[in-house]
């Protein structure tokens, strides 16, 4: 936890401010990171429960590319059930392919 307050400092510090595509300044430190040894365990930093589960599943669904809830699901992972399911204008987009779909995200798209 250390070493990120420290960061979050030097941000602060010396960070100056970004605009993005979304119109939302950024204050942003070009490089700046952290490293964690993963063999000390999983570096969550968080002020309440972490699903880890959930967010394992979505980490292994991404990289395997999924883009179908169900998928999503059977590794523990139900976040994208609203997405898929209950969200008004994906419903209506002629390119869903059925239940559960939720189109291209992350993984889908090819490595060039």
């Amino acid at each position: 936890m250390q070493p990120y307050l420290d960061l979050i400092r030097t941000v602060l510090a010396q960070g100056t401010w970004q605009s993005n595509r979304t119109g939302i300044r950024t204050l942003s430190l070009p490089g700046a990171m952290l490293r964690f040894d993963l063999t000390q365990g999983f570096p969550a930093l968080t002020t309440r429960k972490l699903a880890f589960r959930s967010a394992m599943g979505e980490l292994v669904g991404f990289l395997r590319g999924y883009r179908n809830a169900e998928n999503f699901r059977a590794l523990g992972c139900r976040v994208w059930d609203q997405n898929a399911n209950d969200n008004a204008a994906w419903l209506n987009n002629p390119f869903r392919q059925g239940i559960d779909d939720l189109g291209p995200l992350y993984g889908v798209f090819p490595i060039t």
